[in-house]
């Protein structure tokens, strides 16, 4: 991953990002776990802030940080990058799930992989990976349409990179908006099909009925991958504040255990 995350950056070092309200001095987040390893990753937006600053906005540190910055890195920028750098930033990032993860956020995915693979165990075969790998100062459905257009196709390409020097063979997308964005870094659409039971009411009286997607991806943000991965997901995010129900998220369960008893998850 050292390839990948040398190239994100890069990005970081150009200035492109400037206009995204990306965190500047946050590092890229190749993964969230060991992506060299994982067979199976499921797939979000882009890292929260949370995984860099407090509550009041301040950096984490000491045995409260997550990842790495260019004050953990004593770094002015990162143009002085050097590949030890680089090799600190790929190795916070393996070894996410056994320091200080953001559990109130990942646990809810973990119940969805019903102990077929894990995130946190020693030899997980499981991570995270985002569609941008930055973490934004706002949580991004509050970022303006161009910023999220543009991220996915400034840095999009990092998860391909990302996936191409994998091993990983099925993506799990975690949401409508996950699965809209991914679509636009991707030559290959997804099919949808109408999931019972999945169908969460809201207040105004509105449901909001489920869906499940299947597809196969061969190259996304412009990198070829040298091979078909296999994509699925729903249109619940399952961390939403709207909530998701205990039965929908028990059926969501049982539909991507299906998908993992039919993958050879550990060869």
């Amino acid at each position: 991953m050292l390839s990948a995350a040398r190239q994100m950056m890069d990005v970081l070092a150009s200035g492109d990002l400037m206009s995204s309200d990306v965190i500047p001095w946050s590092s890229p987040i190749v993964s969230f776990g060991d992506a060299g390893r994982a067979t199976v990753a499921t797939v979000g937006l882009n890292p929260s802030n949370r995984e860099f600053v407090n509550q009041d906005g301040e950096e984490l540190a000491g045995a409260s940080r997550r990842f790495e910055t260019l004050a953990s890195l004593r770094l002015k920028g990162w143009r002085s990058a050097r590949a030890s750098h680089v090799e600190r930033v790929v190795d916070s990032c393996r070894g996410y799930f056994q320091n200080n993860p953001y559990d109130r956020w990942f646990g809810r995915l973990e119940f969805l992989f019903a102990g077929k693979v894990s995130y946190y165990d020693r030899h997980a075969v499981a991570c995270h990976l985002d569609i941008s790998p930055f973490a934004t100062a706002r949580k991004w459905g509050d970022l303006l349409p161009c910023q999220q257009r543009g991220l996915v196709a400034t840095t999009g390409h990092a998860l391909g990179l990302v996936l191409r020097e994998s091993r990983i063979s099925l993506l799990i997308l975690n949401g409508q908006g996950v699965r809209r964005f991914f679509e636009l870094g991707s030559t290959s659409g997804l099919t949808a099909s109408p999931a019972r039971g999945w169908t969460l009411s809201r207040r105004n009286g509105r449901e909001v009925p489920g869906y499940w997607y299947e597809g196969e991806v061969e190259s996304f943000g412009g990198v070829p991958l040298g091979r078909g991965v296999r994509v699925v997901g729903f249109n619940h995010n399952i961390q939403s504040s709207f909530g998701v129900t205990r039965q929908a998220l028990h059926a969501i369960r049982l539909r991507v255990r299906r998908e993992l008893d039919r993958r050879s998850l550990y060869g």
